[in-house]
């Protein structure tokens, strides 16, 4: 058996998998978006905002990306049936696509949960540092007290 009949044999099953992953992602990223704007001040930073941002855009585009195969599929197949025309590695490459971006966001979440709730459980110390505003000194001034 070669990689490409390997692969077409357990494609159904990689499409399944992958959609379930789809699922999981959709409710962490739900989870985390909400969790980090009730946890955490992402107004204070500007990658604070950023890393908002990033997670409700990807929040959306996985959004999009559910309807398609929950709500409204093409060709009216169920998510858990593998559409006749898709290529022979595609299941696949998105197994490992979603697969990765549930790793990431289940990390980021666990780490900020860690560092908010039990900085103590934190292997690097710089981790378990919690970031603290600048105070002023006779050489370095911050933004406030230059403006006032």
């Amino acid at each position: 058996m070669n990689m490409i009949e390997f692969l077409e044999f357990i494609n159904p099953a990689v499409w399944v998998l992958t959609n379930v992953i789809l699922l999981y992602i959709s409710i962490a990223l739900t989870g985390f978006v909400i969790s980090y704007q009730v946890f955490f001040d992402p107004k204070s930073t500007t990658g604070g905002r950023m890393i908002f941002r990033f997670a409700l855009s990807l929040l959306l585009v996985i959004f999009v990306v559910g309807i398609g195969i929950f709500v409204d599929p093409r060709l009216q197949i169920s998510w858990n049936t593998l559409p006749p025309d898709v290529i022979w590695w595609r299941p696949v490459v998105r197994l490992f696509a979603y697969g990765y971006v549930a790793y990431t966001i289940t990390a980021l979440s666990v780490f900020l949960w860690k560092r908010k709730f039990r900085p103590e459980s934190l292997k690097t110390a710089p981790d378990k540092l919690l970031v603290k505003p600048r105070h002023d000194t006779d050489e370095i001034k911050t933004i406030k007290e230059i403006n006032s």
